[in-house]
Parts: structure tokens; sequence; C-alpha cells
């Protein structure tokens, strides 16, 4: 990307609520992405990178999950058209979160509690 001055990073964006217990490090490392992207997308922009956030906004079954969660959650193939969006967003996009709803990208807040 760098010798071809341009191309797109999106970093999933897994994010939570305060339950269950324990939840606290998985949250931190979530947000922790967020402000990462900011932070890369500042380091890259010379060179024409956008770096993103995408929240899916649903919790995803990978193919490490528990059986349970496997027939219970969607897979990551219903974030495809979102990725493909995200793709596409100009350079005036790079630091910020998005998530795909209703067939476009929309701006992701900060969680709350």
């Amino acid at each position: 990307m760098m010798k071809r001055k341009s191309g797109h990073i999106i970093n999933l964006y897994g994010g939570g609520g305060v339950r269950p217990g324990g939840a606290a490090t998985y949250m931190v490392t979530k947000d922790g992405i967020r402000t990462f992207t900011r932070y890369v997308a500042e380091e890259v922009r010379d060179a024409n990178i956008c770096v993103i956030t995408f929240s899916p906004r649903v919790p995803i079954a990978t193919e490490t999950a528990p059986e349970e969660a496997l027939r219970r959650l969607p897979g990551p193939e219903i974030l495809g058209p979102g990725f493909v969006l995200c793709a596409q967003l100009s350079m005036a996009q790079s630091g910020k979160c998005f998530a795909y709803e209703n067939g476009k990208l929309v701006d992701e807040l900060p969680r709350e509690g």
C-alpha cells in the first residue's frame, strides 16, 4: 500500500456491554482498536491509505466459537456487503468508525457504560 500510495485498512470492532462480569479486558481491547485506528490513520494519511474501524453491531460466531454459538449466531459472511462499502470510503473518512445498517454505512458512536 505504501508503494502504491493507496489502500484501505479495515479494523473490526466488536463492541459489547459491561456484562457479563469479566468483560472489562475484552472491552478495553476493543475500544483500543478504535484509538489505534485513529492514530494509524494519521500516520499513513500522506500515503493515501484510508484506515477505518468497522462494527458489526451484532455478535458474530467465528470458527473457534462453541458449537452452541455456531448454531445460534450469524457468521462473518453477513458482514461482506459492509466490508465492500468500507473499502470504497474516501480519505475524508479515514480514522472513523462505521457500522452497516439497512444497506449503508453509518457513523458508529462510542458506546456508553
